[in-house]
């Protein structure tokens, strides 16, 4: 019962993941030629700078912590590529299939886990930037940011099961 449980827990990882890299791809497509210096990192860094009032110098090292976050969100992709990739190569009615899964569920875990810990360590280096000042200004300007994601996401119909209050 436990395994199945894991199995079933396992598969709608992966199916998350799954969907989360169609969606991926769709934005990527839309902001291909873009790269890291394209609209939506240039308007986010001029809107950082801005409100704020950062510095040239901090405005600097900020920009090359977000160069350093796109190049392993390239990894990322890959890495999520190859995991559907070999989702679908999978054949359900092989003997192994449920071992097959688990194991590429769990390479999937680690992988969330990393990303989770990637991003926490860029607002980590983020913050030890800012002042004091910059830093509550910062936070305001994430939790409003979360609402207007949470307001879009409930006006275009979708079902709010995540908690944006808790992010921090």
């Amino acid at each position: 019962m436990k395994g199945n449980k894991l199995i079933l827990s396992m598969a709608a990882i992966a199916a998350l993941i799954g969907m989360s890299t169609a969606a991926m791809a769709f934005d990527r497509e839309r902001n291909q030629d873009k790269g890291f210096e394209g609209k939506k990192h240039g308007n986010h860094m001029e809107r950082m700078r801005q409100e704020l009032n950062l510095s040239d110098e901090q405005a600097a090292k900020i920009k090359a912590i977000f160069k350093d976050k796109h190049e392993a969100k390239k990894d990322h992709r890959d890495e999520r590529k190859q995991f559907h990739q070999a989702m679908m190569k999978l054949d359900p009615a092989s003997p192994s299939y449920d071992a097959e899964v688990d194991a590429l569920a769990r390479q999937q875990a680690d992988a969330m886990v990393r990303s989770i810990k990637e991003r926490a360590q860029v607002r980590k280096e983020m913050y030890a930037i800012l002042t004091p000042e910059q830093r509550e200004k910062a936070r305001e300007m994430r939790e409003e940011r979360m609402q207007r994601a949470k307001e879009r996401h409930q006006r275009d119909g979708g079902d709010d099961r995540r908690s944006h209050e808790s992010r921090s």
